[in-house]
């Protein structure tokens, strides 16, 4: 960047630089606390449950037709996905134990 340049920071630049929680508006103690939560909880996890499952259920219908086999496989996952209900929320069920960043494994 040149010295003639003008660096303009984004609203969320700006919110970091004045140490701000949110970058327009405000939310509640119950807010900042789940997204504290999950920032403090370390890296990002990867729930094997759903490929397990899946897995699982593909080895047992391997000779039926392939929109069974994943109807099949989806219900099993629903049937076995752990639940966990964290305090604080308000909209409840995410498919791991955890409250951090977390994806899922999507066999193919």
């Amino acid at each position: 960047m040149s010295a003639e340049t003008e660096h303009t920071l984004s609203a969320q630049e700006q919110a970091i630089e004045s140490g701000k929680k949110v970058v327009h508006g405000t939310v509640t103690d119950r807010v900042l606390r789940l997204y504290e939560a999950i920032r403090d909880y370390g890296p990002p996890r990867v729930s094997m449950d759903r490929a397990v499952a899946f897995t699982e259920s593909f080895k047992e219908t391997e000779n039926q037709p392939l929109v069974v086999r994943w109807a099949k496989a989806e219900t099993r996952y629903a049937e076995t996905a752990p639940v966990a209900i964290f305090s604080d929320e308000l909209i409840v069920g995410r498919p791991n134990t955890w409250l951090g960043k977390w994806a899922l494994s999507i066999p193919s």
